[in-house]
């Protein structure tokens, strides 16, 4: 678990001939980056004329990025019926295929600028959302639109053992908790190694900061070999802390008001569950946050990380549910 009090600015390019705002997601799924743009008030980016194809790449970098450009049946369209998930009318394109038209099998649904990198800047190419393509999509928040400083990292690596052995690479989740915490300074981190065995802390220590936590957890020293088998493991060191019922939730409430808070899981997400994240505000609000998981079998002995950042409305607590699944547990872990 990590905390951080202070505030960060995620970078923001703002285009002088539009006054629309874009910045990155963290590497995700093309649904899942628009899961990011949504959540953040926008979404992925529409891109009108080859002037504004020319500012992004000259702005945001030339990495195959997502934008929100599809022809997915999940939208409504047809295959090689390209539209903006912005739903505004398609003006402009940029394709890499012979003449601007893309000759590609279904299931490429979702497009990416800057294919190949830096052999093709600012041409498109459609892919699939799935774990095998991941990659950062660039959000557009429109001038007059109100920004949402909610602000997300999600990782997933799903476990080819199941529930027979604990991933031992977790690149995914690497890739998100580096990202939230490139954002942070005055990171405190829990990692639940000092407590015992089978112990229910009622006080988690963070740095020289101190929470409460409350609800149906556990300690887990899995050295001991006693937790093998269930999908459940430590992402670091030996120790975590397990969850188990969805009647009950995690609760923990910070010494001081918080700006940042992430998170490690494993062996979430099985049995078609989703972890909630539920922020306790300072001003008295709340905002659940749905933990974007996949589903099924392939969860089992998963990893993951979530992390979220506010720069306007710290929160004082959180809370973290287990929705759907109230037979089967989920490890909380370090990061």
């Amino acid at each position: 678990l990590t905390t951080q009090q202070e505030e960060f600015e995620p970078v923001i390019h703002t285009n002088p001939e539009t006054g629309n705002k874009y910045f990155l997601t963290t590497p995700d799924t093309w649904l899942g980056a628009q899961e990011q743009a949504e959540a953040a008030g926008g979404n992925l980016v529409t891109i009108n004329s080859e002037s504004e194809n020319q500012w992004l790449f000259n702005n945001l970098g030339t990495n195959g990025q997502w934008i929100g450009l599809n022809d997915s049946p999940i939208y409504g369209n047809l295959e090689g019926d390209y539209q903006w998930v912005s739903e505004e009318p398609v003006t402009f394109t940029n394709l890499r295929g012979t003449d601007n038209v893309l000759h590609t099998i279904e299931g490429e649904d979702f497009f990416e600028t800057n294919f190949a990198r830096h052999e093709e800047l600012g041409q498109w190419n459609d892919l699939p959302s799935n774990s095998d393509w991941i990659r950062q999509g660039i959000v557009e928040i429109p001038a007059d639109a109100g920004y949402n400083w909610t602000w997300t990292y999600f990782g997933e690596d799903f476990n080819p053992n199941g529930n027979d052995a604990p991933l031992t690479n977790t690149p995914n989740s690497d890739n998100a908790r580096n990202a939230f915490l490139d954002n942070l300074n005055n990171v405190k981190i829990e990692d639940f190694e000092s407590y015992a065995d089978a112990s229910v802390p009622t006080t988690l220590n963070f740095g020289d900061e101190t929470a409460q936590v409350s609800g149906i957890r556990s300690i887990r020293d899995f050295s001991t070999g006693g937790y093998n088998g269930d999908g459940t493991y430590p992402i670091s060191g030996d120790n975590y802390m397990f969850h188990y019922a969805e009647s009950d939730k995690i609760k923990i409430d910070f010494e001081n008001p918080q700006s940042a808070f992430g998170f490690s899981t494993t062996d979430a997400g099985d049995g078609n569950s989703k972890v909630l994240l539920t922020l306790h505000r300072e001003d008295g609000t709340t905002e659940d946050l749905v933990v974007p998981l996949g589903q099924g079998t392939s969860n089992w002995g998963e990893a993951t990380f979530f992390g979220v950042t506010d720069t306007e409305t710290p929160f004082t607590s959180v809370t973290l549910t287990n929705t759907n699944y109230k037979y089967d547990g989920f490890g909380v872990s370090d990061n």
